[in-house]
């Protein structure tokens, strides 16, 4: 992955600047920590499910099956392993992209209206995935829907052209 880089400012993950770091070094320490979920999904619509999901994984075959299975379970997808993504609905197809951001265990996951795409129910889905997952790592998202963000945040900071209208937990 390739990630851009601010124009101005820094960002700080356990004490360590990886605004400044060499584009490389930058792009391997956000992934390994940084989990990415999109509105689009990002998703290599030729591959199967497994072979999205495994794409950030660097472990053996056999570990690789069993974290997939688990992960699988955990965004609903039991099954749809060998599925192809162009066969998947809207909500499934987040659900994977949800999948292949958690498979690694990011201490931080960052979201891009995750939910902009679907339908209420697949909304509802997962919004409860990431809430759970918030248990166990930090979860921001970016998103215009003020009811769900209430809904199922612990904190919702309100931007207006890039100022902090409200900050509340």
């Amino acid at each position: 992955a390739n990630f851009d880089k601010p124009t101005s400012g820094n960002i700080f993950f356990d004490d360590l600047d990886v605004v400044n770091l060499k584009e490389k070094k930058r792009d391997k320490y956000l992934c390994k920590h940084v989990g990415f979920i999109f509105q689009a999904y990002n998703l290599f619509e030729e591959l199967t499910v497994k072979e999205n999901v495994a794409l950030g994984l660097k472990t053996s075959y056999k570990e690789i099956e069993n974290k997939i299975s688990l992960i699988l379970d955990e965004v609903h997808l039991h099954g749809y392993e060998n599925k192809k993504v162009k066969q998947l609905s809207g909500g499934e197809k987040q659900r994977v992209a949800i999948a292949r951001a958690l498979i690694k265990k990011p201490e931080i996951i960052l979201c891009d209206e995750p939910c902009g795409n679907l339908d209420n129910v697949n909304s509802q889905i997962v919004s409860n995935i990431l809430k759970r997952r918030s248990k166990q790592s930090l979860v921001v998202i970016v998103s215009h829907n003020l009811t769900d963000a209430y809904k199922y945040a612990d904190r919702v900071i309100t931007l207006h052209e890039g100022k902090i209208l409200s900050d509340r937990i």
